[in-house]
């Protein structure tokens, strides 16, 4: 039985292409402003194709989270409304 979930572009010999990922090496990444220096240090990067992602200092080979501009806008101002 065929399965109809998309093709995971991790899986060798696969054509789908992986979105808003990007090589770790090709991007800057900084420490945010928002961080509280408590160890908890999430690092952003400008993306090339607009937006930001995110990424925890400690695992920075492991899980960005992409944003596209209109939700890091959200995303900020949460922050400064303290509602996350």
């Amino acid at each position: 039985m065929r399965s109809n979930r998309p093709a995971d572009p991790r899986r060798e010999g696969s054509n789908t292409p992986m979105k808003n990922r990007v090589a770790t090496e090709q991007l800057r990444w900084y420490v945010s402003s928002y961080t509280g220096g408590k160890g908890n240090c999430v690092q952003v990067t400008d993306l090339p194709a607009g937006g930001r992602a995110l990424r925890d200092s400690k695992h920075p080979a492991g899980a960005q989270l992409p944003l596209p501009p209109a939700a890091w806008t959200a995303f900020i101002n949460a922050i400064r409304r303290e509602s996350l």
